[in-house]
């Protein structure tokens, strides 16, 4: 089984990657949002035309992704250090990236194909499971420019951005949200098809990780694919490594190191 495995590590090295160098934290997010950066508290970036520009507090000040402002430090909520325990961490803001935290090291992920990334199960997940709309939602109120957001979960569902949030909201039984109008419309007004159904999260929730049973390479962070589950991975960082999956009704896809719909995966 181990010569298995050195084979199938040997093959899909051509796919590993250190992390993150690709991944664009600014894609799909409005301009005018600020994100964390991940290893300074005192840093940040600023999104506008989907890229990313760094800026810096003034001394003695730290960034905070929730208020989307530079304050003193017990005002803020400063993204998480890794301490050697296994975190999966939202990227605030941005809906579909995370980190994984694991050996002393943030490692960033991006979901694919418009999924989003649940905090509740510690996955990229079908937007309708998730419904995050706050990449969408810069710091700025302006009252003759609000922002409506329709929902992914229901047709009936939208949200309302104030102060760098999304605040929901839901209309009168009977009516859905048309975007067009950015108010409650009758359903014949209103192309909505969302059919999501609800499900029990338990299963996939936070579940303690599994040592993988594979050699790890001693630097770097690296993802292989598991030669017998489709929706499991291994994931490996500066040597040690975990077996990871994916939510279900999705696989893993290791030309893009993520978890993607099967109709996705060539």
């Amino acid at each position: 089984m181990r010569n298995f495995i050195c084979c199938i590590l040997a093959v899909v090295t051509l796919f590993a990657c250190s992390v993150s160098a690709e991944i664009n934290i600014c894609e799909n997010v409005v301009d005018g949002v600020f994100l964390d950066n991940v290893n300074d508290c005192s840093k940040y970036y600023t999104c506008m035309g989907g890229k990313a520009y760094p800026g810096e507090c003034a001394d003695g000040l730290y960034f905070s992704s929730k208020t989307q402002r530079c304050d003193i430090l017990s005002k803020t909520e400063c993204f998480p250090k890794c301490n050697g325990t296994l975190k999966f961490l939202s990227y605030h803001k941005t809906c579909d990236k995370f980190t994984i935290c694991f050996a002393e090291t943030h490692v960033l992920q991006k979901c694919a194909d418009n999924l989003q990334f649940n905090s509740d199960t510690d996955r990229c997940d079908y937007a309708h499971n998730v419904d995050c709309v706050t990449n969408m939602c810069t710091g700025i109120n302006d009252p003759e420019n609000i922002h409506f957001l329709p929902s992914h979960r229901s047709c009936e569902d939208y949200y309302i951005c104030y102060s760098g949030e999304a605040v929901l909201q839901k209309c009168s039984k009977g009516l859905f949200f048309n975007p067009k109008r950015r108010g409650c419309d009758f359903k014949e007004n209103v192309n909505c098809t969302i059919s999501a159904k609800s499900r029990n999260v338990l299963p996939y929730a936070k579940m303690p990780p599994t040592r993988a049973n594979i050699p790890c390479p001693k630097q770097g962070s690296h993802f292989y694919p598991s030669p017998s589950d489709p929706a499991a991975y291994y994931f490996c960082s500066n040597g040690k490594g975990i077996v990871l999956t994916c939510s279900p009704g999705l696989v893993y896809d290791r030309t893009i190191e993520s978890c993607r719909d099967p109709k996705n995966v060539k």
